[in-house]
Formats: C-alpha cells, structure tokens, sequence
C-alpha cells in the first residue's frame, strides 16, 4: 500500500493529467454534441463518469487498490463529469430560445440571473455540506497534519463521500436530463422556425 505523504506527491501529476484531458475534452465536445446532438453528449458523459465512480468504489469494497489506479479513473471520471457543466452553457441559450416560444418575451437577463445564482447557491451550499460530512465520518485534522492514519471508519466515509456521493448525483443528473429536460428535436425546429421569421 502506498502511505499517504508518496499519494500527495502523485497529486501533482494528477492535476497535470486533469488539465490536458480537460483541454482535450473542451477541444472535442463542440464535435461530439454535432454528431450525437448536446442532449445526448451530456446524458453519455453522465453515465460514463457516474459508471467510473461505482466502479471505483466497488473496487475499494472488494480490494486494495493502488493509489495510480485510484487518481487517474477519479480523474477520468471527474473530467468526464465537466463536460456537463461546460455544456450547460449550450442548454441554458436553448432554455431562454424556449421560454420565448412559450412566453412571447424574451427574459435573457433574468435567466442569466438566476441561472448564475442559483450555481453559486448551490456551490456555497454543497462544499459547506462536504465540509460539515468531514465532521460527520470523525475526520481528524490533527492525524492529517501529523501524517497519522485516519481511522478505517473515517476512510471508508471518505471513500463514499469522494467517490459514491458523486456516482449518486451523477446517476441523478442523468435522471433529470433523461426524464425531466423537456426541450425535444421538434421544440428544437419550432425555436429555428421562430429565429428565421424573427
């Protein structure tokens, strides 16, 4: 088993692979939401991050697994997950094209509004939520700082919070896009029908 001060030299590398798989990632799903439609990019990353995740902690459950193996499907999976958040963008100008549809007006302001609120809201709220579990699992800052090992309680709390948590919301996005984003390819060709006679 690899101890604790050898996985936090490996986070540099690890950051380093995040950011030229995000570069990739950012530089091919423009591509990709051509070919399968932004919708299904979306719901296909979810399920593919989400599945990496419960692979992972199905692989903590049933062995011990080495600290490269853990960073680099973590991050693969934490990078797939990002395509969602930097796809909202695409969905959130077809959001404001349909409100007008069904409205008549076109609130582009307040959408972004309540669009970027509602974002920091929900930031705010769930890395405090992180913060109040880490308390909640008997996480001990002193045995962090001194190089100690966590209690196996406390690192099997940290195994779900960093690992199951995210699978759960995952899955639970994919849900929403799945059965709750209502905005199909004949609402699609009712908001161009509008731009063009607009």
């Amino acid at each position: 088993m690899v101890h604790y001060t050898s996985i936090i030299g490996l986070m540099s590398y690890i950051s380093l692979i995040s950011i030229v798989l995000n570069v990739i990632i950012l530089a091919i799903s423009p591509k990709l939401a051509k070919m399968l439609g932004l919708t299904n990019l979306i719901r296909y990353a979810l399920v593919l991050s989400g599945s990496l995740f419960v692979m992972l902690f199905a692989m903590h459950l049933f062995t011990d697994v080495n600290a490269w193996t853990h960073l680099i499907l973590s991050t693969v999976a934490y990078c797939t997950a990002g395509v969602s958040t930097f796809m909202q963008w695409g969905l959130l100008s077809e959001s404001i094209d349909y409100n007008e549809v069904v409205t008549g007006k076109r609130t582009e302001g307040s959408m972004y509004g309540t669009f970027n609120m509602v974002r920091r809201i929900g930031t705010t709220i769930g890395s405090s939520i992180a913060v109040l579990m880490l308390g909640w699992i008997g996480y001990d800052s002193v045995a962090a700082e001194t190089g100690l090992a966590q209690a196996t309680s406390t690192l099997t709390g940290i195994k779900i919070l960093s690992i199951l948590v995210p699978a759960i919301f995952l899955i639970g996005c994919w849900v929403a896009f799945k059965f709750v984003w209502n905005i199909t390819p004949e609402i699609r060709t009712q908001i161009a029908e509008r731009k063009s006679a607009g």
